[in-house]
């Protein structure tokens, strides 16, 4: 159930925080399903654990994304909220939320030219929240900002 009601032909559930109904704060609301999506890839990971295109495709699937993973990053990405980010040209911003139940904000952002000769934390100095925590995992980089 989406919101306390099933949705019907052409339509999928949002849940706004993402969770994929697994949060009992997380409300639901039926909404229509995109008839045309544009082609750029920005991977997403699906609440069907399935990898899209992008978040229209997901859409148009019939499926929300899914701040919580269980997808399978494509070869070079890696998973930043329901996005994955390309490990090449990109990095992953967290910003934490710090009003119930508003979610955290996860941006692909484009790496410093300085990262492109070694991928590690250092090369994000200057970058906003590069004081507060950086950590090196699966293939990417992410700053987690503080809430604010």
């Amino acid at each position: 159930a989406c919101g306390g009601k099933e949705c019907g032909g052409g339509e999928y559930c949002d849940w706004t925080g993402n969770s994929c109904g697994d949060a009992d704060w997380d409300e639901g609301a039926c909404m229509t399903s995109p008839d045309a999506c544009d082609q750029v890839y920005a991977p997403v990971c699906g609440c069907d654990g399935e990898v899209y295109s992008n978040a229209c495709m997901a859409s148009a699937a019939g499926v929300d994304v899914a701040d919580g993973g269980g997808c399978t990053a494509p070869e070079g990405y890696f998973p930043c909220g329901y996005a994955f980010c390309d490990g090449a040209t990109e990095y992953c911003q967290v910003a934490v939320s710090d009003v119930f139940p508003l979610p955290d904000t996860y941006s692909c952002l484009p790496l410093p030219e300085l990262c492109q000769k070694e991928l590690a934390c250092p090369c994000l100095d200057g970058e906003p929240c590069f004081e507060f925590e950086c950590k090196e995992e699966n293939g990417g980089l992410t700053l987690i900002c503080p809430g604010g």
